[in-house]
């Protein structure tokens, strides 16, 4: 199979049922008259003739009949799976309300059940076992010419852990979004799932489980298997960007630190998930009409993504004119043993976020919990991605708000099961003065006659964009600097596209074109920062173009 990209035509042997199996050739009854005679489908599709957007009419209304979220969820990954047009062109229709079904929250759950669910074979699952073979397997792919791999272990997804093999559901998802919202086609993206074993006693005891059933690899082994598989990765798909996502807070840094000069790459949950979070308080101190600068942030969680988004933001702190200890100064990380102290146990990332514990007035200088450390340093921002619902207790929120008069409190982890707070009792508990973001979508809240919108900081805004910057300008590396002209270019954008007057992000209708936008400024930074070769402004929107696809029926020859 030839896919043509600017002409939108398919060269392609297959033909009767074959064609019809193939999600990228399938296209149902939209099939014409004369292609039914020349691919041998007269009699193996209903003789009825249907354009495509009749047909997105006709499946949203069977979607609406699915009764439970995960329903919704699998209708789509089923029509995925049989015609991928249609299923990117109801996504175009509808792309706000069904953003959820098809990521966050149901992702998650979809991870989990994937051994109940699975049905057929979409991007790779690579066990360790196959460490030696692992050219010949990606070989194997149908995404010959892939731009986007997105790979993940599985260790750590969302906020529910370790599901191993079932990972392989995050990688479908956010490679869903890189075509709806950045335009990649479908071809051009592979998921990935490096199969190393789960350390999940439900897993191992589960015999729907489809995955290994050993504990996880860990140290040299592991080490040696990524190696392999990015060795691999830079001969088959040499041109390619890599996307690191959902590994355990041990190995994704130093995974990422460790090849991302090997080849273009990037963790999502470091740098996108700190992406996002920067572009929501940029449009946060907007309604508050404060600075970076004058801010204190208390980070609840430890971890990969909060992490990221410290380094990303005292980043930027340093580029206004702060060193980097007295950036650094302004954080406040909590991990599950308490807040982060000189001489407690410390991983390298953290170190320079440790505070002088002989400093604080409180019990265990070894344990300093959320509440004191809240009292203690007197945030402006409170972040949470700790995946501990009901962390942010009234008392906590009510403290907040004498020192501040608008808090602004992100409570990150998803799903919704793993958030730290509910948005409509932080709204109550601060009496309207709270600036929310969350990481997953909530409805509006009706509090003293006044609606409030919850923002979500969903990286989706982030990363369509930024990895059609770094394919359109062909980046050798991609950088921090990167996610923070992204976070810039989306607080831009949000002002004339949101939905509603406190909303801190664009309505999802406008992600098509917060993606292009973004792209354009992402490769325009690449550029100056001499990760790409230079072009004109008008080769760049150029190659941007070059890149997209929209959900249309192609011509098959």
């Amino acid at each position: 199979m030839h896919y043509h990209l600017s002409t939108n035509s398919l060269k392609t042997d297959e033909k009767g049922t074959r064609l019809l199996r193939d999600p990228i050739l399938n296209k149902g009854t939209a099939f014409s008259k004369e292609e039914r005679k020349k691919f041998h489908l007269h009699g193996l599709i209903p003789p009825i003739y249907h354009t495509l957007a009749e047909q997105v009419d006709l499946e949203w209304q069977k979607l609406e009949k699915e009764e439970t979220p995960f329903a919704k969820h699998r209708f789509l990954r089923t029509l995925q799976d049989t015609n991928e047009t249609l299923y990117y062109a109801l996504i175009a229709a509808y792309p706000q309300q069904l953003l959820p079904f098809i990521y966050t929250p149901n992702v998650g759950t979809a991870c989990q059940e994937m051994g109940r669910i699975w049905r057929n074979a979409r991007g790779l699952m690579i066990s360790y076992e196959q460490k030696d073979h692992l050219v010949d397997i990606l070989k194997n792919a149908k995404e010959k010419h892939a731009s986007i791999l997105l790979v993940t272990d599985g260790e750590r997804i969302l906020g529910l852990g370790d599901l191993g093999l079932g990972g392989i559901g995050i990688s479908i998802g956010k490679l869903s979004l890189y075509t709806a919202f950045g335009g990649i086609h479908p071809l051009k993206t592979l998921p990935v799932v490096l199969d190393m074993g789960t350390n999940n006693p439900k897993k191992l005891e589960d015999p729907f489980y489809l995955g290994l059933k050993r504990p996880r690899l860990k140290g040299k082994e592991f080490d040696d298997f990524i190696a392999a598989f990015v060795k691999a990765v830079k001969e088959v798909y040499p041109k390619a960007l890599l996307q690191w996502e959902d590994f355990g807070k041990d190995n994704a840094r130093r995974v990422l630190e460790s090849f991302q000069k090997d080849l273009p790459s990037f963790n999502d949950d470091i740098q996108g998930t700190a992406g996002i979070t920067l572009a929501g308080l940029f449009s946060a101190l907007k309604q508050t009409g404060k600075t970076l600068k004058e801010q204190r942030f208390v980070l609840y969680g430890a971890g990969s993504a909060a992490i990221g988004i410290a380094d990303l933001i005292v980043s930027l702190l340093m580029k206004e004119g702060l060193s980097e200890k007295e950036a650094c100064s302004r954080f406040y990380i909590l991990n599950s043993q308490g807040l982060l102290v000189k001489n407690g146990p410390l991983m390298d990332q953290q170190v320079r976020y440790a505070q002088d514990a002989s400093l604080w007035n409180v019990k265990d200088l070894a344990h300093i919990t959320l509440e004191e450390t809240v009292s203690h340093a007197k945030p402006t921002v409170l972040i949470g991605t700790s995946a501990q619902p009901g962390a942010f207790t009234e008392n906590l929120v009510k403290m907040l708000c004498q020192n501040t008069e608008r808090p602004i409190i992100f409570p990150l982890s998803n799903p919704n099961t793993s958030c730290e707070a509910h948005p409509a009792d932080l709204i109550n508990w601060s009496h309207g003065k709270a600036i929310i973001a969350t990481g997953s979508p909530y409805p509006d809240i009706q509090y003293e006659g006044k609606t409030f919108t919850v923002s979500q900081c969903n990286n989706v805004y982030i990363f369509p964009g930024l990895g059609l910057g770094v394919i359109a300008c062909k980046a050798r590396h991609v950088t921090d600097s990167l996610f923070t002209t992204a976070a810039e270019t989306l607080s831009r954008l949000s002002e004339n596209l949101k939905r509603a007057p406190d909303s801190l992000f664009p309505n999802f209708i406008h992600l098509r074109d917060v993606s292009l936008e973004i792209a354009f400024a992402v490769a325009k930074a690449a550029i100056k920062e001499g990760l790409a070769d230079a072009l004109s402004d008008e080769e760049l929107k150029k190659s941007i173009q070059e890149h997209l696809w929209k959900p249309s029926y192609p011509e098959i020859t």
